[in-house]
């Protein structure tokens, strides 16, 4: 199983504007079968996480951060060490 991929699609009722802060993903135009695909390149993450300033709780503010992309061997090799808490793991 594959759980390497965090995207969360929305169908709403009403058109949305775009603006500065509402943007559109962009998603590969065709599958790509190499996970490694994207290896060392740097891409950017934004999103609402835990605020670790306010004792874990839902974040107000987005977090915009540029990080290089591992392999997914050494991202295999960094899981087995980390033990999740239930809420994040896929089974």
């Amino acid at each position: 199983m594959k759980d390497y991929y965090d995207v969360g699609l929305a169908r709403t009722e009403r058109r949305i504007d775009f603006t500065d802060y509402i943007r559109p993903v962009c998603l590969p135009s065709r599958p790509v079968d190499d996970p490694d695909f994207l290896t060392d390149d740097l891409v950017i993450l934004s999103g609402w996480g835990l605020d670790p300033e306010n004792n874990n709780t839902a974040s107000s503010k987005i977090s915009v951060e540029s990080i290089r992309v591992n392999s997914q061997a050494r991202c295999n090799r960094v899981r087995n060490f980390v033990s999740l808490p239930s809420v994040f793991q896929v089974n």
